[in-house]
């Protein structure tokens, strides 16, 4: 975490340190941090809620990998547009294509949505 914000010799230093992510202050002490955060769960990683935000207690929480993953800036979907895209699927009977180019992902993302391959625990 604090490394992505603060060496930039790493690669994903430009998604975290470059545009301005920082860790807070407090966090410099592990046991500040551990009294925030408390101990990860199995199988879970640090999520910044906002993910223009910072790392501190208010944007923080421990995450599945599924989580972190989907609010990722990189990522194009999120659970509240696969709710949209399944909706606009079910019951406004728009098309794969019209529906991939509105959220500027491709035919094939919008397409697995539609067959069940993806975003399979979400539903409207």
């Amino acid at each position: 975490m604090r490394q992505r914000c603060v060496n930039k010799n790493l690669p994903e230093y430009q998604r975290y340190g470059g545009r301005g992510i920082t860790v807070c202050e407090r966090w410099g002490k592990f046991v500040n941090f551990l009294a925030d955060m408390g101990v990860r769960l199995d199988g879970h990683e640090i999520d910044r809620i906002n993910n223009d935000g910072n790392y501190e207690p208010e944007n923080c929480r421990w995450a599945t990998r599924l989580a972190n993953v989907r609010n990722s800036s990189q990522t194009k979907l999120n659970t509240e547009a696969v709710k949209v895209i399944k909706y606009a699927l079910k019951y406004m009977g728009m098309s794969v294509s019209r529906l991939a180019e509105l959220h500027g992902v491709s035919y094939h993302a919008v397409s697995n949505i539609k067959r069940g391959r993806t975003w399979k625990d979400i539903s409207v």
